[in-house]
């Protein structure tokens, strides 16, 4: 039984038994008999009492409206929300006056409509008993001004003094994300999206890919499919262009593999690369969603190569940390493996990337500068020299000069080798030595200089310890509309500071461009004036903190669709499992937090993906991430969260086979439930206990903690109640 202060038919809803807290999206309120004087001539009467919120919006609105309107509750409804709309819900026999008032008790927001006919007769009513609700329970009244109304609608000052959603140029996908975010608290953008299929994630080919023909050749030579396990490690420093290798062969030889062309980041350039298990479990699940795996690796790799038998799957393992991480990853035939790495990786057969070829590197810059800016054979090898040869440097350079065909070769060049030497002076091993270094943090000091605002978002980019949708590039740059990211990220594509991938439909930040985005001051020449805004430490944090905020908000959607079953099931984990990066990033950062928004969002964490995180994270994981939402409930003084925290404890150590731990918590947890007053945590803690005593081999104490959870239980007309009675009859 999972300890919450949630009404008890949400619990037991997975094996692990755990359950979520209260949920903030659909509310239940006290419990009113009549609404005093909402609405004139109403009297008070059964026909009015309302228990809990039936509805998530109600719209109020002029019948001429009615069309918009209809339109309007179908695109909510398609959103999982229920709408109260009059034809609909107003009971036959019912006085429609009281049907009004009941509806809008019943709803936990309303949406108050303006079309081209203004306000409705009962609009003002309405928005009166809105008003009273807003006022005593802290209901969302949300103006709504449909297409047709006037460029000036006159409404009360009531509405003027809240934030309006425009629909005026129609009903659209953004607008009714707005309405989402009102109603729900859900921003635009963090509600559950359709995850690609893992099995087929490679990302686009590049559309400009050049030389690298003899190392193309070898590759595919060691990738015929079904003679051999083919096992190809390309070794060499950053910048070389291992990955766009690895993917464009990928591509030219994808038929076949017809099972599965399956990317694993496994992050070794990062803080935290992926373990073996997690790369293996990373494959597992693009096939088996819905498993949950156990915490040993030898098991995992048992199901890894059960898995993959038979199937024609080619798996790109990029960027490995070293020859453990993929010895474990080796497939058999008729599957094949590609490694990239920095490091030379003891595997099979090694190709180790050299510079790009001058000729190569030459097509490359004509290519990215274009007719605009053609340069002569001289020019373009002094460029490419400049660039060491090596791909990324080779695209940010182009970028730059194509951007920029005011600023005349030799001084690029001058400025590009003044640049190489000053950073060959820096000691630290954060950015890439060298003319790579050089032309990466070139680039930036101009973005520095030209637009030190689009240079603060490239550096809140810096918090994405993965690639990143649209989404929540917006979340982290503090817009409300999605789309309204759009025109910074083509900027810093054209800038080749940040890199578009098709095939996933997310963005990447190059891992050496990473520590140059997160402190341009350290790195850069140009100094931001003061008072202007651009990049800075607080610029960072405040993205760190959205960031959370945004993915918190992706876990919830998650744990709420895996609620719905069948397919739900399989859409909740696969969107969990594309934002694992960032879901983990965003704990890391609430529970390292200093202030109170990140505890909070430390203490939220657990519950908002409780179900999801039960089935995907290992149990010392969870368990970690359960004692950071403690140590923040109790740093914040919230003692029913600590409560559910601490029986939530006690069931993680109990499936972990530590009776003794788990009775601990559980009683802690008992007996804040008592000094609270929460029954139904009291009732949930004895029936934990009982469970974790007869593990313990104490049947007797067991015993009287069930009788103790039965009584609270029938006390409450809980469904739990048969659960704990089923206990006893099998515990004379």
């Amino acid at each position: 039984m999972a300890v919450g202060r949630d009404k008890p038919t949400t619990a037991c809803v997975v094996a692990s038994r755990l359950k979520p807290l209260p949920q903030r999206r659909r509310a239940t309120f006290p419990r009113r008999t009549w609404l005093s004087a909402a609405i004139s001539g109403i009297k008070p009467g059964p026909s009015l009492r309302v228990f809990a919120m039936d509805f998530d919006a109600f719209l109020s609105h002029h019948s001429a409206d009615k069309p918009l309107i209809r339109e309007l509750r179908r695109r909510l409804q398609a959103q999982d929300l229920r709408v109260w709309l009059d034809e609909d819900d107003l009971r036959p026999g019912q006085r429609w006056q009281d049907g009004l008032a009941a509806g809008i008790l019943a709803s936990a927001s309303v949406l108050v409509c303006i079309g081209g006919s203004g306000i409705g007769p009962w609009e003002d009513e309405e928005m009166q008993v809105a008003l009273d609700l807003a006022a005593h329970e802290q209901r969302p009244v949300i103006p709504v001004l449909l297409p047709g109304a006037p460029e000036r609608p006159a409404i009360s000052l009531f509405l003027k003094n809240r934030t309006w959603v425009d629909l005026r140029a129609g009903i659209d996908t953004e607008g009714i994300g707005r309405l989402v975010w009102g109603i729900t608290g859900d921003r635009p953008g963090a509600a559950l999206r359709a995850a690609p299929d893992r099995r087929f994630q490679l990302p686009a080919d590049l559309p400009d890919f050049t030389g690298r023909t003899l190392d193309r050749d070898w590759l595919e030579r060691h990738l015929a499919a079904g003679r051999s396990v083919a096992i190809c490690a390309l070794a060499g420093q950053g910048g070389l262009g291992k990955t766009a290798l690895a993917v464009h062969v990928a591509h030219r030889i994808k038929d076949r593999f017809p099972d599965g062309q399956i990317l694993i980041p496994l992050g070794g350039a990062g803080e935290q690369p992926m373990t073996a298990l997690d790369a293996m479990a990373w494959v597992i699940r693009a096939f088996e969603p819905e498993w949950r795996l156990p915490d040993d690796e030898a098991q995992v790799q048992a199901l890894y190569r059960g898995v993959l038998n038979g199937r024609r799957v080619l798996i790109l393992a990029d960027d490995a940390a070293g020859t453990a991480q993929v010895v474990p990853l080796t497939p058999s035939p008729p599957a094949a493996l590609i490694v990239t790495s920095r490091r030379r990786i003891a595997l099979g057969e090694r190709r180790d990337l050299d510079l790009l070829e001058p000729a190569a590197a030459r097509t490359l810059l004509a290519g990215i500068l274009g007719e605009g800016r053609a340069l002569r054979d001289a020019d373009l090898d002094r460029l490419a020299a400049a660039c060491d040869r090596l791909p990324l440097a080779l695209r940010v350079a182009g970028a730059h000069l194509a951007l920029h065909p005011e600023v005349p070769l030799p001084e690029y060049l001058a400025d590009l080798a003044d640049e190489a030497t000053r950073l060959g002076a820096l000691a630290s091993d954060a950015v890439e030595r060298g003319q790579v270094g050089a032309v990466l943090a070139l680039s930036a000091d101009r973005l520095l200089a030209q637009d030190p605002g689009l240079a603060a978002r490239w550096q809140a980019l810096a918090c994405f310890p993965a690639p990143f949708d649209r989404a929540a590039a917006a979340a982290v740059w503090g817009l409300a509309v999605e789309r309204e990211a759009q025109p910074a990220l083509s900027d810093l594509i054209d800038r080749s500071l940040l890199r578009w991938e098709a095939g996933s439909g997310r963005y990447r930040l190059h891992d050496l461009l990473r520590p140059i985005a997160v402190e341009p001051w350290r790195w850069c020449r140009v100094r931001v004036p003061d008072g202007v805004p651009g990049p800075s430490p607080e610029n960072l944090g405040l993205a760190r903190g959205r960031h959370s905020a945004h993915f918190i908000a992706v876990l919830r959607a998650a744990r709420d669709h895996l609620l719905e079953g069948h397919a739900g099931v399989t859409a909740s984990l696969a969107a969990y499992d594309a934002e694992f990066a960032q879901i983990a990033a965003g704990q890391d950062w609430a529970a390292a937090g200093a202030d109170e928004a990140a505890a909070r969002l430390a203490m939220d964490y657990p519950d908002a993906g409780v179900i999801v995180l039960s089935l995907r994270l290992h149990p010392r994981q969870w368990v970690r991430w359960l004692a950071s939402g403690l140590a923040a409930a109790r740093r914040l003084g919230e003692r029913g969260w600590e409560a559910a925290h601490l029986g939530n404890l006690g069931i993680a150590w109990w499936s972990l086979g530590e009776p003794r731990k788990a009775i601990g918590f559980h009683e802690q947890g008992l007996m804040i439930a008592r000094e609270i007053g929460d029954r139904r945590g009291d009732a949930n803690a004895s029936f934990n206990l009982a469970l974790a005593f007869e593990t313990l081999g104490d049947p007797a104490t067991a015993r009287g903690h069930m009788q103790q959870a039965l009584a609270l239980f029938e006390s409450m007309e809980s469904l739990h109640a048969e659960k704990a009675r089923a206990w006893l009859t099998r515990h004379p």
